[in-house]
């Protein structure tokens, strides 16, 4: 498997598999989102510059950044269908473009209420954050809860957050480096900011096979 050091939330990667829920699905039940986050935030590009770079080992050429966007596809799941299994569920994301994996890991719902006057409404509120290194994202937003299925339907919402520098190939300077606007704001440019869209809505077909058969039978890319 190949995996994109986007950020690394809490991340658990194993040889490739994910969370099965073939033999351990409650009551024959399981729960898979579709999945996608848009972000802005900055990709590398290489050239000269006339700026001084100590990490460069190519004269006047550097790695650095550029403003622009990043699309992230991937799966929510649970194997039980009751509402502590949902938030106890796996994200695991990647990247279409870098057919690569972006993050897997468990969402931390610091927020998740029904509201509205028949409770059919969600506000949410989650973070996904690395405590050795500070990176991760969070993401708020509203959504719907089908109460005849007793499941989440949909959320979408607003996410933010700071990642690690993206990369490119150049001599000393892997990561794309950035430029402090003072001497208190060195230790910034260790991150990269990102902010952008998520949403998350039920996938029939999907949670089904995951109950059943394990997600071996998902619609993962070839590339996981």
């Amino acid at each position: 498997m190949k995996k994109l050091m986007m950020f690394a939330a809490a991340m658990t990667i194993v040889g490739g598999a994910f969370a099965d829920c073939g033999e351990t699905a409650t009551n024959n039940c399981a729960l898979v989102y579709d999945v996608t986050v848009s972000l802005k935030t900055t990709l590398p590009k290489s050239g000269s510059v006339t700026t001084s770079v100590s990490c460069s080992d190519v004269t006047g050429v550097i790695c650095y950044r550029v403003p622009g966007t990043m699309a992230l596809k991937g799966f929510y799941t649970a194997c039980a269908c009751d509402c502590d299994s949902f938030l106890g569920g796996t994200l695991t994301l990647w990247n279409p473009k870098a057919k690569a994996l972006a993050t897997e890991g468990l969402m931390n719902w610091t927020v998740f209420n029904l509201i509205g006057k028949t409770e059919t409404d969600i506000e949410a509120l989650w973070s996904m954050v690395d405590a050795t290194d500070g990176t991760g994202l969070s993401g708020a937003g509203f959504g719907k809860w089908d109460a005849k299925a007793d499941r989440v339907s949909s959320i979408s919402g607003d996410v933010v957050g700071k990642l690690l520098p993206p990369e490119c190939q150049v001599s000393g300077c892997p990561a794309a480096v950035a430029f402090p606007c003072s001497e208190t704001q060195e230790d910034s440019i260790g991150f990269t900011i990102a902010y952008g869209t998520w949403s998350m809505k039920y996938n029939a077909t999907q949670s089904k096979k995951l109950a059943t058969t394990g997600d071996g039978s998902l619609s993962w890319p070839s590339y996981l």
